[in-house]
């Protein structure tokens, strides 16, 4: 399911994907949203958040980053959707011309992995993906910054066509893959059972 689309649809969405908590800081995304309105209030940006709380906590929070949408001004620009089935979420990546990660988790959040697959560009302060967006160091934050974080996404924005789709899928194809992956399980588990 997470391939490239057949078509090109347009593209004017920042989407982020993952569970709605804390320690993926979307307060910082809608306050990245509020940079990119004031230095650029021209681009129909719109931001979606697309995920489920799993605890009190995250529906606390939750209530938080809407607090926050409204208080901002941001209701036309930011949208929570909430929880999506797995099977609809590459229509979202597909969608949407920028992934924003900025979870400070140190594992590699799958939802990075799966974006690339669909072909689309991504903006992300995880350390564990250094080494696989190494040949697009764009893509990755070293500041935490709103309005440096602002001029990135402008930035990616404005170059889409130097991201073909088919680049960024081979970034992840061959090693992150859902096939390459149960490849390394089967063969841990064989070794597993040649040890004993």
């Amino acid at each position: 399911n997470f391939d490239i689309p057949e078509y090109a649809p347009q593209r004017d969405t920042v989407l982020y994907i993952g569970r709605v908590s804390r320690r993926k800081r979307i307060d910082r995304l809608i306050d990245v949203m509020a940079a990119l309105r004031a230095i650029a209030p021209q681009e129909p940006i719109r931001m979606q958040i697309v995920g489920p709380t799993l605890t009190s906590d995250d529906a606390k929070y939750h209530q938080e980053v809407s607090e926050k949408i409204a208080r901002l001004g941001l209701q036309e620009r930011v949208f929570v959707v909430g929880f999506v089935h797995q099977e609809e979420l590459p229509s979202y990546y597909r969608r949407a011309f920028l992934h924003l990660n900025l979870s400070n988790t140190g594992s590699m959040d799958k939802t990075v992995v799966e974006a690339l697959a669909c072909g689309c560009p991504v903006l992300t302060s995880n350390e564990a993906f250094r080494g696989l967006l190494s040949v697009y160091p764009e893509f990755l934050l070293d500041e935490d910054d709103p309005q440096t974080i602002a001029e990135r996404v402008l930035s990616i924005r404005r170059k889409l066509d130097a991201y073909p789709p088919e680049d960024l899928r081979a970034l992840v194809l061959g090693q992150h893959d859902l096939e390459t992956y149960a490849d390394k399980v089967m063969a841990q588990l064989r070794e597993l059972v040649g040890a004993r």
